[in-house]
C-alpha cells in the first residue's frame, strides 16, 4: 500500500540546560517548510534530505514520494480524498510518501542559523490517509540532534488514528541548543511497517523560537486597537517576563499589514514613545531577546501585534455659487462645494439670517427678493476635524422688476389693388431697446425691424407684431392687429 506523506513540521521537546524554562513567547517562524507552490507535481527534494524515490507521474509507490496539490483517485475505498494542502491553499504542495516496507529514516535536514542556549519549538502536520479500519495505521519519530547524533529533544506522533474524511493532526516539542550551537539534525522515523496502510501526508514543518512571555500596552486605552488623529503620540508599555540574566528590546513597525516589519531606529527600551504625524494604518510590536542576540530572529521572541489607525486632521471648507442678478419671478438655484465635509457632511442655508431648506448641497429659491443674502453652514462630524462648523461667502441678490412694453402699428394704406406696395410702422411705449417680430396671419416674417413692407397681401391678412425688450427683465408686447382689405387686380 502507499504512503500519502506530506512533509511534517518539526516538533521537538527536550531537556533544557536552562534551570528556568519560558516558553509562554514564541518568535516568527524561522523554518517554514512548505513545500512551495505551483501546478501538476512539484520538484523533487534536495539531495541528501530522504533516501526515498521521487515520483513525478501516477499513484505513489512503496519506498517512493511525491510533491503534490492534493491526492485522489488512487487506491479508492482504501484511501481518503485529501482536496488541499494543508493551510487550504489550492496551489500548495505536500509531501505524500508511500512508506518502505522495513522501518527506517525518511527524512533527515541540517538546520542552520539557530542560538546557543535558546529554547525552540518544532510542530509539523501529519495526515493518515486510510479510510477504514485493518490498514495499518502510521508512527512517526520526531529528533531533533546536534551534528554528532547526541539528542536534544524527541517526540512520537503513537498511532496516527484512521478517519473516514481527510483530518490533518499538528505535533510537535520543544529543545533547547546547547551554549555554542549553532546547527541540528532533523530526523523522521518511520515507526511502522509497510504492507496495507501506513500511508500519509506530511505538510507545514515549522520551527520558531520561544522564551518569556511578552505582552504590550497602549497607555490610556484598555485594548490593543487604537484609533486616533494625526499629529497626536502614544507609549507602548512592555512586561517581559523574567527568563533571560539580562533581557534585550527593539521595536518594530509594519506598514504593509505585517508583511513585514522594520526595526525602530532608537526604540530599545521596554517603552517607546510613537509621534504619529501621518494618516494610515500602522502595526507595532515588540521583540526580545538574551542580551546579545537581539537583531537575530532565530533567537527572538516577540509580542502580539497593537494595531494603531491614524486619520487625517483636517478643516472643512465650503463656497456657494448662485445668480447675482435675476428677474422677478425667476427662482433662483444655489449649489455649495464642501472640502473636507467627511463622510455625513450636513448642508444648512440661510437666507437674510433665517434657517431654510434641507440638509443638500443645493437650494431653491422660488421667490427671492431684492436685496436677500444667502450663505451656507457646513458641519463634519467625523473625528479629526479641526471647527467643524464652517460658514461659506455670502451671495447678495439683485431682483430685477418685470418692464411691460407695448407697442402700435399703422398700415400707410388698406382698402387697396393686390399689386399695391403696403407699409405698417410699429410705434413702441419708449420703455427701453427692443426687437420686432412681425406676423401675417400669426405666421413670423422675415421682417424684424420698426417697419415691414409687402406687395403679396391678399384680402384678410391679418397684420401684427411683437416687441420684446434686448436688455434686463421685460415682458413682451403685442400690437393691434390690422385686416387687410385688398382689391384683385382686373384682367384685361
Amino acid at each position: 500500500m502507499k504512503l500519502l506523506f506530506a512533509l511534517i513540521t518539526f516538533l521537538l521537546t527536550g531537556s533544557y540546560a536552562q534551570s528556568q524554562t519560558c516558553t509562554t513567547g514564541q518568535g516568527d517562524p524561522i523554518v517554514n517548510i512548505t513545500f512551495g507552490s505551483g501546478t501538476g507535481f512539484g520538484p523533487p527534494l534536495a539531495t541528501g534530505i530522504t533516501n526515498m524515490t521521487y515520483q513525478s507521474s501516477g499513484c505513489v509507490l512503496d519506498n517512493a514520494y511525491e510533491i503534490v496539490n492534493q491526492v485522489s483517485g488512487c487506491y479508492t475505498g482504501d484511501w481518503v480524498t485529501v482536496p488541499r494542502d494543508h493551510t487550504g491553499d489550492p496551489n500548495g504542495y505536500l509531501m505524500l510518501i508511500g512508506a518502505s516496507d522495513i522501518p527506517s529514516t525518511f527524512y533527515l535536514q541540517k538546520v542552520n542559523g539557530l542560538c546557543g542556549s535558546t529554547q525552540y519549538q518544532f510542530a509539523a502536520w501529519v495526515l493518515n490517509l486510510a479510510s477504514h479500519s485493518g490498514e495499518i495505521q502510521p508512527n512517526i519519530s520526531f529528533s531533533i540532534e546536534k551534528t554528532d547524533g547526541t539528542v536534544l529533544g524527541s517526540s512520537t506522533t503513537g498511532n496516527i488514528p484512521i478517519s473516514s474524511t481527510a483530518v490533518w493532526n499538528q505535533y510537535g516539542f520543544d529543545f533547547t541548543t546547547p551554549a555554542g550551537v549553532n546547527t541540528v539534525m532533523l530526523r523522521m522515523t518511520n515507526n511502522a511497517p509497510g504492507g496495507y496502510g501506513n500511508d500519509l501526508c506530511l505538510d507545514d514543518i515549522t520551527f520558531r523560537t520561544i522564551g518569556p512571555e511578552v505582552t504590550t500596552s497602549i497607555d490610556g486605552h484598555t485594548g490593543d486597537t487604537v484609533t486616533m488623529c494625526s499629529g497626536g503620540a502614544l507609549q507602548f508599555s512592555s512586561t517581559v517576563e523574567s527568563c533571560y540574566a539580562s533581557t534585550s528590546y527593539q521595536w518594530e513597525k509594519s506598514i504593509d499589514n505585517g508583511a513585514s516589519w522594520s526595526n525602530i531606529p532608537g526604540a530599545v527600551n521596554s517603552t517607546y514613545n510613537a509621534s504619529l504625524s501621518s494618516a494610515g494604518a500602522y502595526l507595532y510590536r515588540l521583540t526580545v531577546a538574551g542580551n546579545g542576540n537581539i537583531g537575530n530572529s532565530s533567537c527572538e521572541v516577540v509580542s502580539s501585534i497593537d494595531t494603531i489607525t491614524v486619520l487625517q486632521t483636517v478643516s472643512p471648507g465650503i463656497a456657494i455659487s448662485g445668480p447675482d442678478q435675476l428677474c422677478a419671478g425667476d427662482p433662483a438655484n444655489f449649489t455649495a462645494t464642501a472640502t473636507n465635509g467627511g463622510t455625513t457632511p450636513q448642508y444648512q442655508w440661510i437666507v437674510n439670517s433665517t434657517p431654510v431648506g434641507s440638509s443638500m448641497p443645493s437650494y431653491t429659491d422660488n421667490a427671492p427678493n431684492n436685496g436677500d443674502q444667502i450663505s451656507c453652514i457646513l458641519t463634519n462630524y467625523d473625528q479629526c476635524v479641526v471647527n467643524p462648523t464652517t460658514t461659506s461667502n455670502l451671495l447678495s441678490l439683485d431682483v430685477l422688476p418685470i418692464v411691460n412694453h407695448t407697442v402700435s402699428i399703422a398700415a400707410s394704406t388698406n382698402n387697396v389693388c393686390g399689386d399695391t406696395l403696403i407699409t405698417f410702422t410699429a410705434t413702441p411705449d419708449g420703455t427701453g431697446p427692443v426687437s420686432y417680430q412681425w406676423t401675417v396671419n400669426g405666421n413670423p416674417v422675415n421682417d424684424t425691424t420698426i417697419t415691414f413692407a409687402s406687395r403679396n397681401l391678399r384680402n384678410g391678412d391679418i397684420v401684427a407684431a411683437t416687441v420684446a425688450g434686448t436688455s434686463g427683465c421685460s415682458a413682451p408686447g403685442y400690437s393691434n392687429a390690422i385686416s387687410m382689405t385688398i382689391y384683385e387686380v382686373p384682367t384685361v
